[in-house]
C-alpha cells in the first residue's frame, strides 16, 4: 500500500515529466529532480521506472539501465519495467537480451502493446523479420503510433529489395550497459 507521501511523489514526478514533454524541455533535464524524489523512496518501483524513462529519453543509458534494473528487482511482475529494461538493452545493441526481456513483459501482460512493439524492434536487427511483422500486426491499428508505421514501412522496404541496415556491433565488453 502506498503512503500518502509516495502518492504525492508519484504525482509530482509524473507532473514534471508531462510538463517537460509539453514544453519541449528534454526529459534528461528533469532526471535530477525526479531522482531526488526517488532517493527518498528507494524501494518505490514506479519511481525507478519514471527515472529510467526520463533518463532513456534524455540519452543517459547508464542511469536508465540502473533504474530499469532496480524497477524489475523491486517489482518483477510489472511488465512496463521489463519493457524499459528491454529498451535499454536495445539501445545498448544487446538485441537477444532485449528480445528476452520484451518476451517477459509480453508474458506478464499479453495486452501490452509496448511489449509487442519493443519485441519487434529487437527482432528486426536480428533479421527475424517475419517474427517482427507478426508481433507488429497483432497490435490493433487503433493503437498504432509513428514507431509502428515506421517499422512496418521498413519491413516493406526490405521485402522490396532494400538491404538490411546494419547496426554497429558493440562487443559485450564495450557495452554501455556494463
Amino acid at each position: 500500500m502506498f503512503s500518502l507521501a509516495q502518492k504525492i511523489a508519484n504525482l509530482l514526478c509524473s507532473f514534471w515529466l508531462t510538463a517537460a514533454r509539453r514544453s519541449g524541455i528534454p526529459e534528461g533535464e528533469i532526471v535530477p529532480q525526479v531522482r531526488r524524489v526517488v532517493r527518498r523512496f528507494p524501494y518505490w518501483a514506479r519511481g525507478q521506472l519514471l527515472v529510467g524513462e526520463a533518463a532513456l529519453s534524455g540519452g543517459d543509458l547508464r542511469t536508465a539501465y540502473g533504474a530499469a534494473k532496480a524497477s524489475v528487482t523491486l517489482r518483477p511482475s510489472c511488465a512496463l519495467s521489463w519493457v524499459l529494461l528491454s529498451r535499454c538493452h536495445l539501445a545498448g545493441h544487446q538485441f537477444e537480451v532485449a528480445v528476452e526481456h520484451a518476451r517477459t513483459a509480453l508474458n506478464l501482460d499479453p495486452s501490452l502493446h509496448a511489449a509487442r512493439e519493443e519485441l519487434a524492434a529487437a527482432l528486426i536487427p536480428l533479421n527475424r523479420l517475419d517474427e517482427a511483422r507478426t508481433y507488429l500486426l497483432e497490435i490493433p491499428q487503433i493503437a498504432y503510433n509513428p514507431n509502428i508505421f515506421g517499422m512496418l514501412a521498413y519491413l516493406r522496404a526490405l521485402e522490396e529489395g532494400g538491404g538490411l541496415a546494419t547496426t554497429p556491433n558493440v562487443p559485450d565488453d564495450k557495452s554501455p550497459l556494463d
